[in-house]
């Protein structure tokens, strides 16, 4: 029998094709030539995707990835995702978004049949939170500090006050001195294959668990128009993506914005959140590649007389 550093590439990804992704990992970890081997086949099947969030850690290692020579290479498409964190006094104000059922059953399928999505330090939480109800409540039956809150705000159990407070202020620091930015502009540049682009509300997030761990809730994952942070921090991401791929001079042909449409008590980003603020990187940007564009927005009946200023369309 052949050993495997001898088969051919074809008959080396139909071997891994059939393994979990632990068990992918644990191969590729073996030796530096099996790991060298199965690179390509390693970031075709786990980084032709990639979806981030308003989160240092979620945003710099999409920056890193991009610049790596192979991995940034591979990546075909990006997701924005919507998730980020409100004020702490808003969280007992505002009703957690349900997750759809159709959702939570691709989920545990896709759980079932070893094809989670995320690698590395995301695949170790792959069953972590299962403990966790259909708005992020636990069911575990662990006891909260107060039992004024558990019966008030059961959403808010788990909630790690001290560690919301740090993420919540790295997020307003990360905005403050333009971090988001410079890492989608940072990684927008080492893109040079992604020619697909949206701004959704997937919770499949990179960092997301992690977050998760940390805080013991998960964030805010769409528009509400109940807060009026809620607008200016979905309304700042729009701002960093445009910015980012201007700076980038970006080269993408497809566009989409949908944003809250598969969760029920959530909100579609509304037309004048689209709208671009004055400023010398964006007064003159153009897509001048892209050739669809997917719009899922509230109020539609806005739309037609907004889409050619929106959207900076081809010149």
């Amino acid at each position: 029998m052949a050993p495997i550093f001898h088969l051919s590439l074809e008959i080396t990804s139909h071997i891994v094709e059939h393994l979990s992704p632990n068990d992918f990992l644990c191969l590729r970890q073996t030796c530096h030539t099996l790991n060298n081997t199965t690179l390509h086949i390693f970031s075709q099947k786990y980084f032709r995707t990639r979806r981030v969030m308003l989160e240092r850690r979620s945003l710099e290692a999409l920056a890193n990835i991009a610049e790596h020579p192979a991995l940034g290479s591979s990546i075909e498409e990006v997701e924005i995702c919507t998730n980020y964190l409100l004020p702490l006094d808003e969280l007992r104000i505002i009703e957690p978004l349900s997750r759809p059922f159709s959702e939570m059953a691709a989920e545990r399928e896709r759980r079932e049949n070893g094809q989670d999505e995320e690698t590395d330090e995301e695949m170790e939480e792959e069953d972590e939170g299962e403990g966790e109800g259909e708005d992020g409540e636990n069911t575990s039956g662990e006891e909260a500090d107060s039992d004024d809150d558990d019966n008030h705000y059961p959403h808010l159990r788990r909630l790690n006050e001290t560690a919301y407070c740090k993420a919540f202020n790295d997020q307003e620091e990360l905005i403050k001195r333009g971090g988001d930015i410079v890492y989608l502009t940072r990684a927008m540049k080492g893109l040079v294959n992604c020619k697909t682009r949206r701004i959704t509300d997937d919770n499949r997030v990179w960092g997301l668990r992690h977050l998760w761990r940390e805080i013991g809730i998960l964030p805010q994952r769409c528009l509400t128009f109940e807060s009026s942070k809620s607008v200016k921090l979905v309304r700042r991401m729009l701002h960093a993506f445009f910015t980012a791929l201007a700076e980038s001079n970006a080269s993408i042909d497809f566009l989409e914005v949908a944003s809250g449409c598969v969760v029920d008590n959530a909100n579609r980003i509304s037309p004048d959140m689209l709208a671009k603020p004055s400023s010398a990187t964006l007064d003159n940007f153009r897509l001048k590649t892209l050739t669809t564009l997917y719009l899922n927005l509230d109020h539609l009946v806005e739309l037609s007389c907004r889409v050619i200023r929106l959207t900076a369309c081809r010149a």
